[in-house]
């Protein structure tokens, strides 16, 4: 599902499920959609992306710096 107002992303992502009934004109149904952003809640982040798991102890945590949508897209790409 994907949902834009006035040009605008909203949210998209899968439907997990749905409840109502309709014959194509009229009735109710209600979809429920898990955001794309439940991809982030499975990822398992690093404090230093590039090393190995045993070599996590060089940092107690990764910095980011830049707007929201560059942190998001660089923490993916280095962890994802």
């Amino acid at each position: 599902l994907k949902v834009s107002f006035k040009g605008q992303h909203l949210i998209s992502g899968p439907i997990v499920s749905e409840e109502g009934e309709t014959d194509g004109v009229g009735g109710h149904v209600t979809f429920s959609v898990e955001d794309d952003f439940a991809v982030l809640k499975d990822m398992l982040g690093w404090p230093v992306p590039g090393s190995p798991v045993g070599s996590q102890s060089a940092s107690a945590y990764r910095t980011y710096t830049g707007n929201a949508e560059s942190i998001i897209k660089t923490a993916v790409i280095e962890n994802g």
